[in-house]
């Protein structure tokens, strides 16, 4: 069962109420709200939400890198993705891994609920076409809208003001930003409403 929902589209679950408005013809009698009703003088009926199965993301931030140290820290990426999905793997929990496709124009989502779909879905990633506009997975994926994300794992090989403003403003879920770098300082990390910035050395992703 789940404790979300839809906050744009009408459902029928009877135990939350998503929206009252005037009835119309062909509305459900049942669904009448008498008391209001009775108090504004016309029929007014309840809309019912629509429950949402909310899942954890790990997106991943495919940008193109042009020195050998920008290369090394894309495969840190790579690296993080397998080790936070190996982790959800053997808790048992499903999870999607979703990236910035070239070809499709958009974000991709790859449903994962085994060790070998982990696998399967890092190897698919690994063979993506590399986009070359900064923090492009992260603003696509909050364009399309984030209600259905309960956690969010976005894994970059780079920062910038965009993914602090996001920071800043992430609510309704959890967000945890892993910035992939050479050595630098593990314990560094910034913390900011619901979301935690930790930089991660690549060299030292233990699965």
């Amino acid at each position: 069962e789940t404790h979300y929902y839809s906050n744009k589209t009408p459902g029928d679950d009877s135990s939350e109420i998503f929206d009252v408005r005037e009835y119309r013809d062909g509305d459900n009698i049942s669904h009448v709200h008498w008391k209001l009703s009775a108090k504004e003088d016309n029929l007014f009926v309840k809309e019912y939400s629509l429950p949402v199965s909310r899942s954890n993301v790990i997106l991943l931030e495919l940008y193109q890198n042009s020195t050998e140290e920008e290369r090394r820290n894309l495969d840190g990426v790579y690296e993080m993705a397998y080790a936070i999905g190996n982790y959800a793997c053997l808790r048992e929990k499903i999870f999607n891994i979703a990236y910035y496709s070239v070809l499709d124009n958009g974000i991709k989502m790859i449903e994962v609920n085994s060790m070998e779909m982990l696998i399967e879905a890092v190897e698919i990633v690994i063979q993506e076409q590399l986009h070359s506009r900064e923090i492009c997975a992260l603003r696509e994926f909050l364009a399309e809208g984030t209600e259905d994300c309960e956690r969010l794992y976005y894994i970059t090989p780079l920062i910038n003001d965009d993914v602090l403003s996001f920071m800043e403003d992430s609510s309704g879920m959890k967000a945890y930003v892993y910035h992939m770098g050479d050595g630098v300082d593990e314990s560094h990390s910034l913390q900011s409403e619901g979301a935690l910035l930790v930089c991660v050395d690549r060299n030292d992703i233990r699965v």
